[in-house]
């Protein structure tokens, strides 16, 4: 399940060409709180699965009981989908049905298209086109959000909380976020409260990124990190996908030399860098066992390893400024 924004935002980068670039917090992808679609199909393609997305999205756009927003969402995707087959008339026709039907479906696009600029180092233009829209609509979210995210890239903490602090309680992706710009502030306590309040009933799959920084704010604030660790991975169960090897290794259940094979080798590691958040994860390890010389080269490959706007990059730097 994924937005109209998800989809949108994919589109953008990938159409500026800067598909590698992983912003803060892309590697923690969920949100019981976005809009509920599926998109029918996979991706927006030609031939045979574009076939099959087109009847998929004309079934859905069929049902009487969609709200206005989720059938603009999959008006924009049918949109899509029709652009890629060329069909450019039947692409504007969907694309002001959707804006007709639900008009905050253009702040989407803008959002959408504010962070491809910001993960493309345009952080300043994406700012300026944030505050435009927000000025016509104070408080939307999805603009909120994002402007939060962009605050947040540029290390502006205080900033971006202000713009989380008022989504948390309804969109654990603005939590989220608010949880790397406590650390990233010092706030450490904050910032724990956060993660208890994301790992509050979870079910499902083993939370494993909210267990690290769990982890990483009980090795800040001189708590029993490990132990707090090996608590969760009993409530939880045995994480399963990457980044579950670093879970592994910091309750020394995985040798060093085996974590960095395993950040080469393991399919998520590979799609999210594995070897930049392992580094981030090492560091906090040798400082909750007091080698702060090795920490802070640790610190240091996590910089070398990360894209500059990444929550691993921003968190490793910020722990380089307080040693």
């Amino acid at each position: 399940m994924r937005s109209v924004f998800a989809a949108l935002l994919a589109t953008l980068v990938l159409s500026a060409g800067v598909a590698s670039a992983q912003s803060v917090g892309d590697d923690f992808d969920w949100d019981p709180a976005r809009r509920d679609f599926r998109q029918p199909g996979g991706a927006p393609s030609t031939g045979t699965a574009g076939s099959g997305a087109m009847a998929g999205l004309d079934k859905e756009l069929a049902r009487p009981d969609l709200t206005p927003q989720k059938r603009a969402d999959l008006l924009v995707l049918r949109s899509m989908l029709f652009r890629s087959m060329g069909r450019e008339a039947d692409s504007r026709r969907d694309f002001q049905e959707a804006l007709r039907v639900w008009p905050d479906t253009r702040f989407d696009i803008l959002a959408a298209a504010a962070m491809a600029d910001a993960n493309a180092g345009r952080t300043q233009p994406a700012l300026d086109t944030l505050d435009k829209a927000l000025r016509e609509r104070p408080g939307l979210p999805t603009l909120l959000t994002v402007r939060g995210q962009v605050r947040l890239m540029l290390g502006d903490n205080d900033l971006a909380i202000a713009d989380l602090s008022p989504l948390v309680d309804s969109s654990p992706r603005a939590r989220w976020l608010r949880v790397q710009a406590y650390f990233n502030k010092g706030s450490h306590r904050e910032s724990s409260d956060d993660v208890e309040v994301l790992m509050r009933g979870w079910s499902g799959a083993a939370p494993v990124l909210p267990m690290l920084w769990r982890y990483a704010n009980n090795v800040k604030l001189r708590r029993d990190a490990r132990g707090a660790l090996a608590a969760d991975y009993r409530t939880f169960g045995e994480p399963t996908e990457w980044p579950a090897p670093i879970v592994r290794h910091l309750l020394g259940r995985m040798t060093a030399g085996d974590l960095d094979v395993a950040a080469e080798t393991d399919a998520g590691a590979k799609r999210t860098n594995g070897r930049c958040l392992t580094a981030l994860f090492q560091g906090l390890d040798s400082l909750r066992g007091g080698n702060r010389n090795r920490a802070r080269e640790l610190f240091q490959l996590s910089q070398a390893r990360c894209g500059p706007s990444t929550s691993a990059n921003l968190a490793a730097s910020a722990e380089l400024r307080r040693m």
